[in-house]
């Protein structure tokens, strides 16, 4: 009977450590599914800003105007 207890206590106290553990491991991925939607999100923007950029400095080489832009580190000289 003893035994039979002691198994018993074993498997309760086996399934609350499971218990916890699992629902750290969905917080967890809960957090990563977060972080790359942001990410995502974040590398969307950038995207929409380089094609937008790239738009009006296409814009201002068919109006003949200067295509440099103000703080760019490859160009040297003034716009």
């Amino acid at each position: 009977m003893a035994l039979a207890q002691f198994f018993t206590t074993f498997d309760k106290r086996r399934t609350v450590v499971l218990e916890a553990i699992s629902d750290k491991i969905g917080t967890v991925l809960a957090l990563i599914a977060s972080l790359n939607e942001q990410s995502t999100a974040n590398t969307t923007i950038e995207n929409a800003q380089l094609r937008k950029n790239a738009w009006k400095n296409a814009e201002k080489n068919s109006t003949g105007q200067s295509t440099c832009m103000d703080g760019d580190p490859i160009r040297t000289e003034k716009c």
